[in-house]
């Protein structure tokens, strides 16, 4: 039936794992066509082109082999990049549920996908849930009444109550302490067993998280379908001799208290005689059970939902609109423009302005400061690795208004971060402050401002990441600055400010990421500049074309390059054309040719070799003349 809606805000798709679960051992090929039932999912938001969607599933989603659209056995990533990537920004994060609210272990991907028109305005990045303090099961089910007997049924509480099992199993758990396996008993009469032909045979432990009893202090364990088992995993609460009541796992999963799993109310079944309880149970208890195993934490999608709320209730703003509020303002000093973001009279969203401050900066000409939209922000933090070390710093060497900032903080979020956001104008970072005081940002994010020359400023330790957009344009030979900036310089064969940006960057960053001319590739200037990247490990090249800055007609890509790690492989993405290669580094930045060529195939090689080369002088003509 065709619903008459104008345009669906949101697809929510979490389509069933057994062909990807780890806890399957018993996988077949048959379980592509399973993993299929994904593609479902695809064709759905395809054709519906929502604002936003959601996907969810196990650890592996993103590298588990499904039948596409097409026909053609591949990786599920490929499938939402081949079938979404030209209409959505996205990003695909593996997270663990205890760490966002919920007071369960739960690792699971969560893919989050924002349509182009709503990318500038917010990141899918901006929509994951927050980072808050591991809940443990103390916390969050320490409250509720003991349950000691078989049967029993807290009386205020239908769903709180004590599952039954057979009687002899409870020998084998009755004497564990916290954290221990019935197999950790030393008597063989109380560990897990069976009675063959009258000899006692034990069980054998294939899981060892299974008729093992939980800690209180610490956090609660992953659910699974079958919670209802002392056999299986992780179900044996910390004190009582039994599984987790119904309540137990509620509270864990964050189901509110009030969720109607059937049509009676919460009040008319807790009336109810302790024989229809125990009807009522047998009945429907296993269903509520299996619901939980199969469920997403409540809190995570409802602080998904919440952010994309607050996102449609501010829909984005046109760059026509946005122009008019700054021609209508006319700020005359940046004291103007501070008061106008920190008061926000019109309501605006933070993007929007982040956009007016950018648009009314008189010297944005003179620094070479372009905005740069979120969502190739978005892509390059997307390709970014995360280093396992618990404390990061984060360079910004030419930090603007600073629009990478909130991405940044999204990426290491889970992280202390010192991060040193460095301008040449002071102005700007005024304004930067009052922008990134609309943001909630994190106690373990510590933000430096440097008002400085990035050029000359003397950097004390090395950085972890060195990440921005560099300003670039062409130096004169009379500026003074020119021969101090290539005093320092790795190439000494350019003028161009973003040159000497890049082999700062590359002096005191491990890990480099930086937004820069797409002539970087194929110039003869940067000649120099090539032979001394090519020895380093380039992990990425995003291809912007001229998609980059709005309004600004020049080409450009973003280029990762990780000081710590050898040559090997490069990932190629073509923004515009939605191409993505994964090549051999030597191959693409082959000495043996002038430039690097990023798109190389079998088919360029064919017609390289039947080219003969330094036939022809080149002169590149770009004067306009008139007509005589």
């Amino acid at each position: 039936m065709e619903e008459k809606l104008k345009r669906v805000d949101v697809v929510i798709a979490t389509p069933p794992c057994q062909g990807m679960s780890v806890a399957n051992h018993k996988k077949k090929e048959q379980e592509i066509i399973r993993n299929s039932l994904v593609v479902e999912s695809i064709k759905i938001i395809k054709k519906v082109r929502p604002r936003f969607f959601v996907l969810e599933n196990v650890p592996a989603f993103m590298k588990t082999i499904c039948t596409d659209i097409d026909g053609v056995n591949k990786p599920i990533s490929e499938a939402i990049q081949n079938n979404l990537g030209g209409f959505y920004s996205y990003i695909a994060q593996l997270i663990n549920f205890k760490n966002y609210g919920a007071c369960s272990s739960r690792q699971r991907t969560v893919v989050i996908g924002v349509a182009n028109d709503y990318a500038d305005e917010i990141s899918p990045m901006e929509l994951f849930p927050d980072f808050v303090e591991e809940k443990t099961l103390r916390d969050v089910i320490g409250g509720l009444p003991a349950l000691k007997e078989f049967g029993e049924i807290d009386h205020t509480d239908i769903y709180h109550s004590f599952r039954m099992y057979p009687e002899h199993m409870r020998e084998w758990i009755m004497d564990l302490d916290e954290g221990e396996s019935a197999f950790d008993n030393e008597d063989d009469k109380k560990k897990t067993h069976q009675i063959k032909d009258g000899k006692l045979i034990i069980n054998q432990q294939k899981n060892g998280d299974k008729y093992r009893r939980q800690i209180w202090d610490k956090v609660g364990p992953c659910i699974h379908t079958r919670n209802d088992q002392l056999a299986s995993q992780n179900t044996i609460r910390p004190e009582d001799d039994r599984v987790f009541s119904i309540r137990e796992l509620m509270l864990m999963m964050t189901v509110p208290h009030d969720f109607k799993w059937v049509d009676q109310s919460f009040d008319d079944l807790n009336q109810m005689s302790l024989t229809d309880k125990r009807k009522f149970l047998k009945k429907e208890e296993i269903k509520i059970r299996q619901s939980l195993g199969e469920a997403v934490p409540t809190v995570i999608f409802q602080q998904i939902a919440h952010k994309m709320k607050a996102v449609l209730q501010n829909p984005p703003l046109s760059t026509a609109e946005i122009n008019k509020i700054v021609s209508g303002r006319a700020f005359n000093n940046t004291e103007e423009l501070i008061e106008f973001i920190n008061k926000n009279p019109l309501n605006l969203p933070i993007s929007a302005l982040s956009r007016i401050a950018e648009l009314s900066n008189t010297k944005r000409t003179d620094n070479a400061a372009f905005f740069t939209s979120k969502s190739l922000i978005t892509e390059m933090m997307k390709n970014l690795p995360v280093i396992e070390k618990k404390k990061v710093k984060i360079l910004e060497p030419s930090v603007g208004v600073g629009n990478f900032i909130p991405l940044i903080i999204e990426k290491f979020k889970d992280k202390d971060v010192e991060l040193d956001l460095v301008d040449i104008d002071a102005d700007n970072m005024e304004v930067l402050n009052a922008i990134l005081g609309k943001y909630n940002i994190p106690e373990n994010i510590k933000i430096r401002y440097i008002v400085d020359d990035f050029l000359l400023h003397s950097f004390e330790e090395m950085y972890d990441y060195v990440i921005g957009n560099l300003p670039f344009f062409k130096m004169k030979s009379s500026d003074k600055l020119l021969s101090k900036y290539k005093e320092a310089a790795i190439n000494k064969e350019t003028t161009n400010i973003c040159s000497f940006f890049l082999d700062k960057a590359e002096l005191i960053g491990n890990y480099v990421m930086l937004v820069f001319p797409k002539f970087l590739l194929n110039t003869p200037e940067f000649e120099e500049t090539r032979t001394y990247i090519s020895k380093k490990a380039v992990e990425c090249i995003i291809d912007f074309g001229e998609k980059g800055f709005p309004g600004v007609l020049i080409e450009t890509i973003a280029i990762f390059i990780n000081n710590m790690a050898k040559p090997n492989k490069t990932r190629v993405f073509s923004y515009p054309r939605q191409i993505r290669l994964l090549q051999k580094q030597k191959y693409i930045l082959d000495n043996k040719l002038p430039y690097w060529i990023i798109y190389r195939n079998e088919k360029f090689d064919e017609e390289l070799k039947k080219l003969k080369f330094d036939v022809f002088t080149v002169f590149r003509d770009r004067q306009i003349k008139n007509r005589v």
